[in-house]
């Protein structure tokens, strides 16, 4: 068996101490990337919650605007979800809200209606037609939206 050089010592203790820094940067990062999802969860809940106080205490004039807005935050939230913004839990859970939503806007003739005079172009609420077509291939099956695909 040959005998390792002092040289050889510090290049080994060197390599171990980096692969130590390393699961160190990783594991800091996943814990990083867990609050910050839990922190983009619960703004994004209690824009949500506003929202929709908003919607429901608007007069007739106001519904389609505060409605607008809230379709505006659906389409940020399903973005950040299309983009894997969200790890563990917490993508577990927005999934589950954003799916209600959808559903209700689906089988609520009033809310359809108000969706389909939001659209005003063919890439308007992209992420909520990505995010409906991910609901698709799980197998959850929402009602098809007439303007999206």
């Amino acid at each position: 068996m040959p005998v390792l050089a002092q040289s050889d010592w510090i290049a080994l203790g060197s390599a171990f101490v980096s692969l130590l820094a390393l699961f160190v940067a990783v594991y800091t990062v996943q814990r990083s990337n867990k609050a910050s999802s839990a922190a983009t969860l619960v703004t994004l809940n209690d824009g949500f919650r506003q929202l929709w106080r908003s919607y429901f205490d608007a007069p007739a004039d106001r519904r389609d605007q505060e409605f607008f807005e809230l379709l505006n935050l659906l389409e940020i939230a399903c973005g950040i979800h299309c983009h894997k913004g969200m790890v563990g839990i917490t993508r577990e859970l927005s999934r589950g809200y954003l799916e209600q939503i959808v559903r209700l806007v689906e089988h609520n003739d009033e809310a359809r209606d108000r969706f389909e005079r939001a659209v005003v172009a063919t890439t308007t609420f992209k992420y909520i037609a990505r995010f409906r077509a991910r609901m698709r291939r799980r197998g959850t099956q929402p009602f098809l939206m007439r303007g999206l695909s």
